[in-house]
């Protein structure tokens, strides 16, 4: 079965005007939880995280 994920013309339009959709998903509240505090800890640094992508 193949899921229908796209937006009708009220959805579009409403993408438009507020420049952004909110998903909602069934990912653990633990993961979210998670993902903030590592990327805060990285931004914390006062360093863009960006720069040591692919460092070694």
């Amino acid at each position: 079965m193949t899921a229908n994920h796209r937006l009708n013309d009220g959805e579009i339009a409403a993408f438009i005007a507020r420049g952004c959709r909110i998903l909602h998903s069934a990912i653990d509240a633990n993961v979210h939880r998670a993902v903030r505090e590592q990327t805060r800890a990285a931004f914390g640094k006062g360093e863009n995280p960006g720069n040591a992508t692919g460092a070694i």
